[in-house]
Formats: C-alpha cells, structure tokens, sequence
C-alpha cells in the first residue's frame, strides 16, 4: 500500500511537471507572437496623435487568457510590454500605459468569457473589454499625457478626448476583437495538434458568420483611420 501511494504521488508529480512545462511554453510562445506583432505595428505611421500606435498584440493576449487564464493573460501582458521597451521610444511611461491598456481590454474579456464559452459570450467579453478599455484609458491618458508631453496641461487634454483618445482606443479594441475571433479557434487547433492543450470535447470552428463580423469590424476601421487622416 505504502509503495502505490509513492507510486501515486510520483505519478501526479510527474503529470504536474510536464503541465507546467507545457503553460510555460505556451507562455512563452504568446509573448514571442506578442512582441513580433507589436513590431511590426511600429513600423506603421502614428495616427490621431504622435504617441498613439496602433498595435495588434492585444488579440494574441486575450486568445491566451481565453484559453489558459486572466493570469496568464496578465502575465503575457505585462512581459510583451516589458520588451516593447526594447523598440518604444515612450520608456517607462509607455510600458505603464501599455499594461494598463492591454489588461484593461484582455482581462476583462477573458474574465466574462470563462463564465461561459460560447461565441455569443466571446463577443460580448470583447465588446465589455472594448468598452471598459477606452474608459480606462481615457482617465490614463488625462493624467499621464501632461507628464510624457510637459507642454501640454490636463486643460489641454480635454478638447482632445473625443476627437482623438477616445476613437483611437474604441478602433484598437474592435480590430483586436475582430482579430481574437479570426485566430482564436486555429490557435486552439494547433495547441490541440501539438498536445499543449487537451482536446476539447466539442470540436470548434471559425463559421462564416463570424468571419463576416470579423471582416465587417477591420473594414469598417480602417475606412474610418483613412477618413480621419484625411486619406480619403
């Protein structure tokens, strides 16, 4: 009896080990994919305003969070921002705001989401994200942007909300939404394909449907980025 007990702890040791091993791959996979997304975002002009890029890293972290945890989405997070220092020209004050936008829009989501996986949730948790992200990041920006541009006061700031922050923010959280729902199932598949994940017990699909949506969503963006920069 006392040698099956050992047998039995070992064995679920072991389970644990090649458990964590595989998250941290995962992990580490997310921020990778993360940072080069967020790369090749800054190789794009800036819009509305000087300091706002728009990026595409945010759909990489919800699809983690959606998948393993608002923890783990947290953490991919705060880490693709700590090595988006390696490229900001924003420092400290960027990585602040980054984590603070990123989590407001990802974990969010991710936290409606768990309560129940469906499609119609998953949209809904991205829209919630949507939403509390540019409140959260129109306060952020009010405080922080006198700080990272000393010739502009809190004053200054106000006239600029509703011409620029606030659209900025709602068109970077709606084409990561539409990004989540394109990339999020054919992620799932190949972490099921590579045995990082177990197999879910309802085999999931992208619909047509949600294709449409998605492709509604970044069209209708992107007319309006060519319209605000006068593009069009």
């Amino acid at each position: 009896m006392k040698r099956e007990a050992e047998t039995n702890i070992e064995t679920k040791a072991s389970a644990k080990n090649r458990f964590d091993t595989k998250k941290i791959t995962m992990l580490g996979m997310f921020v990778a994919l993360s940072f080069a997304v967020t790369y090749l975002s800054h190789l794009t002009p800036a819009v509305f305003l000087p300091y706002l890029h728009l990026d595409f890293k945010d759909a990489l972290i919800v699809v983690c969070g959606f998948i393993l945890g608002p923890l783990e989405a947290l953490i991919v997070a705060v880490a693709s921002s700590l090595l988006e220092l390696t490229i900001s020209s924003t420092g400290l004050i960027g990585l602040l705001m980054n984590v603070i936008s990123s989590c407001s829009f990802a974990v969010t989501a991710v936290l409606i989401y768990r309560r129940n996986r469906t499609m119609a949730m998953a949209i809904g948790s991205l829209v919630c994200g949507i939403v509390v992200q540019v409140g959260v990041m129109v306060f952020w920006n009010y405080i922080i942007t006198p700080l990272y541009m000393p010739t502009i006061t809190r004053e200054d700031v106000l006239p600029l909300l509703l011409p620029a922050i606030i659209p900025f923010n709602a068109i970077k959280g709606f084409l990561n939404m539409a990004l989540t729902l394109l990339i999020y199932s054919p992620i799932k598949k190949a972490l099921v394909k590579t045995k990082l994940i177990p197999e879910p017990q309802a085999a999931s699909s992208i619909r047509f449907e949600c294709i449409f949506f998605s492709g509604l969503i970044i069209v209708t963006c992107v007319l309006i980025l060519l319209i605000q920069n006068h593009i069009i």
